[in-house]
C-alpha cells in the first residue's frame, strides 16, 4: 500500500478515535466513572470497544478481584431517579445510590422528599433512603439474605451534607469510591465475587 495513502487512513483512524473521544467525554468527566477508573483512557476503551464497564485496574490496585454492576432506580412514570452502582470484590460488597445533584443537601424525617439548593435554586427529590430500601430488595431477592452488603448515598462532589440526617451514610461519589478501597471485609474470595456477578446479570437478562 502506498504510504501516503495508509498516512491518510491512520489519519482518518485517528479523527474517528477522537471524534468518539469528545462524545464520550462529558459521560465521564465529573461522574463516578472518574473515581471508579484509572483515566479516561480506559473508561473509553472499556465503553468504546470493550461495551463492557464491569472492571476496572484501578479497583482491581486497590481490592483485588471485582465485578461492576449498574442498575437504576425508575418511577410509576418511568423516570429514572437514581442510578446504582455495585461493586462486588474481595474486600467487601457495596452499592452506592447515586443521586443526579449537588448542593446543600437537606434530609426528611422517614421517606419524605428531600432537598438540595444550589446558587439559591432548591429542587425536591424523593429520599434517597426509599431507593435504598428498594435497592435492598432487589439485591435480596437476587444474591439471597445471607450476603452482606454496605449501602451509601452518594451526590455532586460540590455537595454538603450538615443538613443531612440519615441512616445511611451520605457522602460525595468521589468519597464513596474511596470508602469502597478502604473497605477490609475479608473472607470473600474470587469465587464469591464471580458468583454475585453471574446471579445479579441473568436476573437483568430475565427482565
Amino acid at each position: 500500500m502506498d504510504s501516503t495513502v495508509l498516512a491518510a487512513l491512520v489519519a482518518v483512524l485517528v479523527a474517528l478515535i477522537a471524534a468518539q473521544g469528545i462524545q464520550l467525554w462529558p459521560s465521564y468527566r465529573g461522574t463516578i466513572y472518574q473515581e471508579l477508573f484509572s483515566s479516561f483512557l480506559e473508561y473509553f476503551w472499556h465503553m468504546r470497544f470493550q461495551h463492557d464497564l464491569s472492571t476496572s485496574s484501578y479497583l482491581k490496585s486497590k481490592v483485588g478481584s471485582h465485578r461492576i454492576v449498574y442498575n437504576a432506580a425508575v418511577g410509576k412514570k418511568g423516570a429514572k431517579l437514581a442510578d446504582f452502582v455495585t461493586v462486588f470484590s474481595e474486600h467487601g460488597f457495596i452499592s452506592i445510590c447515586l443521586m443526579p445533584y449537588s448542593g446543600d443537601v437537606v434530609s426528611a424525617v422517614g421517606n419524605g422528599n428531600w432537598k438540595v439548593t444550589r446558587q439559591g435554586k432548591t429542587v425536591r427529590m424523593p429520599s434517597p433512603l426509599a431507593l435504598v430500601a428498594q435497592q435492598k430488595q432487589f439485591l435480596r431477592k437476587t444474591l439471597g439474605d445471607e450476603v452482606p452488603i454496605h449501602y451509601v448515598i452518594a451526590f455532586g462532589d460540590e455537595s454538603t451534607f450538615e443538613h443531612a440526617d440519615s441512616a445511611v451514610p451520605v457522602k460525595t461519589a468521589k468519597k464513596a469510591v474511596e470508602e469502597l478501597c478502604d473497605m477490609r471485609e475479608g473472607g470473600i474470595g474470587p469465587g464469591e465475587v464471580t458468583n454475585a456477578f453471574e446471579l445479579f446479570r441473568k436476573v437483568c437478562a430475565d427482565d
